[in-house]
């Protein structure tokens, strides 16, 4: 299945303790799902790293000790991570999942943001980032599109992908 869901088919399928529901992102080095934890009937995603990615001890290592890492942080404007494993050499990452589309985009369809908004969204990502410091973690790819806007009144900003796809 996992390599079903790579080549993007996905209905029905489950990878561990999650059913996944729909491809919502894909890079050259992972693929993004929302899915649902059978359990607990929580909403996630599942991110599923590009074989190569953990193709060493190595690499594995450096997974492991960034995915531990990120499930220390805990903060409004960092994404949760929940949980990581791997799955017939399949690692992943399940996180929070944000409804929402990426900076990049939200501005895309919007336009130009207001002085307000735009000061609001660089002071949680500010925030995000002193709280990962604090963790002794840094990001290392801070851009529009691994910051994620949550759907809701006032744009709530969260900060994705600390370090996973940089494991090569």
């Amino acid at each position: 299945q996992a390599e079903a869901i790579l080549a993007g088919r996905t209905d029905g399928f489950h990878l561990g303790q999650y059913v996944i529901l729909d491809q919502v992102g894909r890079g050259s080095m992972a693929r993004v799902y929302k899915a649902k934890h059978r359990t607990m009937n929580r909403v996630v995603a599942v991110k599923v790293l590009a074989a190569e990615l953990t193709a060493t001890a190595e690499a594995r290592q450096t997974f492991q000790q960034n995915v531990r890492a990120a499930g220390k942080l805990s903060h409004p404007h960092v994404v949760t991570a929940y949980d990581a494993n791997e799955l017939r050499d399949r690692f992943y990452v399940v996180t929070e999942f944000v409804d929402g589309p990426n900076l990049e985009e939200y501005i895309r369809r919007r336009g130009p943001l207001p002085v307000v908004e735009a000061c609001e969204i660089v002071r949680q990502v500010a925030l995000g980032l002193q709280h990962a410091h604090q963790h002794d973690m840094v990001h290392r790819d801070i851009k529009p599109s691994n910051l994620l806007v949550a759907r809701s009144a006032a744009p709530i900003v969260k900060i994705a992908d600390f370090g996973i796809d940089k494991l090569s």
